[in-house]
């Protein structure tokens, strides 16, 4: 893990900051357990993974949404909006996507570096899922762990070989959190729990995965890439209306259909019923995500709704 995370992302890991576990999304359940107490909030901005909202909901804490500015085809962080729920909305801590999940945007320096010291003025604890981070499309990803210095302390940073190497069903991920008192208070929660020894085969397909395949990744980065080519030339091509978000990395594209005069609920029947294809749609993203779909994968084809339906 340590040497993966310098070779692929250049970030310096100490072993002591490493706790394995069993998945992100109990990662996340595990901390907010340990973090907050009943009625607490956390602060997501939408749309954004589901589970993002449940791992406060199913543990009786509040959530706070900051729907994101679509510009286009990129989403955008609302700063002020942002600002002000931290402000006055008192959230605890952050659930901050990076790659934000489900559009593949990669946040520039900048933007991480801003986002931390927001939450460091209203001391919110800066929790970095970084998950989708292995498969690049385009651009340079920057991990929270580069951040620098002083906001090291308020992070904790969660991900997992299984996007990269499709290893979810073996259950295995890891936190790093480089703070020595939060670490302990995790690992207290985890250890109450009785989450003490994840699974075996997932460590040695983690370790295998890390220490001996990256050049598997970065093969299945290119395919993923041209398929990518090939998705946005068919929506452009033979789906009038549909617009592909720009993605940064992942291989699932978003895609919105405000336009196309069909509805994703229909979109996404039609196409299970008559293309054999299951996809995403909005309603699973907590919020502000009505008319987006989410493909399975960067190649597809569905010759039953090429065109608009006929007006009455």
């Amino acid at each position: 893990m340590i040497n993966w995370q310098k070779t692929r992302h250049g970030n310096d890991v100490k072993k002591d900051w490493i706790t394995l576990g069993y998945g992100t999304v109990p990662n996340m359940h595990v901390l907010i357990q340990a973090l907050l107490q009943p009625g607490d909030s956390i602060l997501i901005n939408t749309p954004v993974y589901g589970p993002f909202a449940y791992a406060a909901e199913h543990n009786n804490r509040g959530v706070v949404t900051v729907p994101l500015i679509k510009n286009g085809t990129r989403y955008d962080m609302d700063w002020d909006g942002i600002e002000e729920a931290m402000a006055t909305k008192k959230p605890k801590l952050t659930f901050f996507c990076n790659p934000h999940n489900p559009s593949g945007r990669m946040w520039a320096r900048d933007e991480i570096i801003r986002y931390a010291d927001l939450c460091e003025k209203y001391h919110v604890l800066l929790v970095s899922d970084e998950v989708h981070s292995e498969h690049i499309m385009h651009g340079t990803f920057v991990s929270a762990l580069q951040l620098p210095t002083k906001y090291l302390d308020n992070l904790v940073m969660f991900t997992s070989p299984n996007k990269a190497f499709n290893l979810g069903g073996l259950k295995l991920s890891y936190s790093i959190i480089p703070n020595d008192n939060l670490r302990a208070i995790f690992r207290k929660r985890y250890a109450a729990n009785s989450v003490t020894s994840p699974n075996v085969p997932g460590q040695i397909a983690m370790t295998v995965a890390y220490e001996e395949c990256a050049d598997w990744c970065d093969q299945c980065e290119a395919y993923i890439r041209e398929n990518l080519r090939i998705t946005a030339d068919f929506i452009k091509h033979d789906f009038p209306g549909w617009q592909l978000m720009d993605m940064d990395t992942s291989y699932l594209p978003w895609v919105d259909v405000a336009e196309f005069g069909i509805d994703m609920h229909t979109i996404a029947k039609t196409m299970a019923e008559e293309a054999g294809v299951v996809v995403g749609i909005g309603d699973d993203y907590v919020a502000n995500a009505d008319d987006f779909l989410r493909f399975p994968s960067l190649q597809f084809k569905c010759n039953t709704l090429t065109t608009r339906p006929e007006r009455p």
